[in-house]
């Protein structure tokens, strides 16, 4: 964003200003001019999420950066860290965070790279047949899919069958909206029902877009 344009004989459209004279106000154009602001990140600042506050004679006024849409942040800066600005004046733009970052997105507020972001979509567990022994052999498969914008490198994937055991699986890397399936076998009590969960990179070797929505969790009986 190019803060100075904003700074430019503008008239403020709207202020939303509650009856209290220290009521929050709604910054609602681009700039207004104010006795003083403070912005936490620093300025015109798209790669840090920040806040202002001004005050001008009777009330004060804020504003938190936001994402507007996946790709552009809300930034809102006091003049008084642009150099070449008119003082005091608050300001609020917009950036598109592909111009900032490759891959850029909006996320919480400021401008981050695009991220991967695994998901397991699918995972069953298949036991074996034809044996009479107490135990039985159980396969696990796991879809690993990247919902993210951004390649992963090779993960592991876990399976955690609660009494019954764990696994650690070499996962491939995958491009933005490519899967693959990879299975794992352990040895069950025949008959007993379990509990187990798969989980997408579970060593966290990824940065993820979502670190949320990695596991799925099935009940079968072996």
């Amino acid at each position: 964003m190019k803060m100075k344009a904003l700074y430019a004989a503008v008239v403020l459209a709207t202020l939303t200003i509650a009856a209290a004279a220290s009521a929050s106000v709604l910054i609602s154009s681009q700039h207004v001019n104010a006795n003083s602001c403070f912005d936490t990140d620093g300025g015109d600042n798209v790669l840090v999420a920040g806040s202002i506050n001004a005050t001008l004679k009777d009330f004060s006024l804020g504003g938190t950066d936001h994402c507007i849409d996946q790709y552009t942040v809300g930034e809102y800066a006091c003049s008084n860290d642009v150099p070449g600005t008119p003082q005091n004046y608050a300001a609020f733009g917009s950036t598109d965070c592909r111009t900032v970052l490759t891959n850029g997105i909006c996320q919480a507020g400021r401008c981050v790279g695009g991220l991967a972001d695994l998901t397991v979509t699918s995972f069953r567990a298949t036991s074996a047949n034809g044996s009479n022994s107490s135990n039985v052999s159980v396969t696990f498969e796991v879809t690993v899919k990247n919902i993210g914008i951004n390649s992963a490198p090779q993960t592991y994937t876990s399976v955690n069958v609660i009494g019954g055991g764990f696994a650690s699986i070499a996962t491939p890397g995958l491009a933005p909206n490519a899967l693959t399936t990879v299975t794992t076998g352990m040895n069950l009590v025949r008959g007993r029902t379990y509990n187990a969960t798969a989980t997408a990179d579970w060593t966290n070797l990824v940065s993820e877009s979502n670190e949320n929505n990695n596991a799925r969790t099935i009940t079968f009986t072996a």
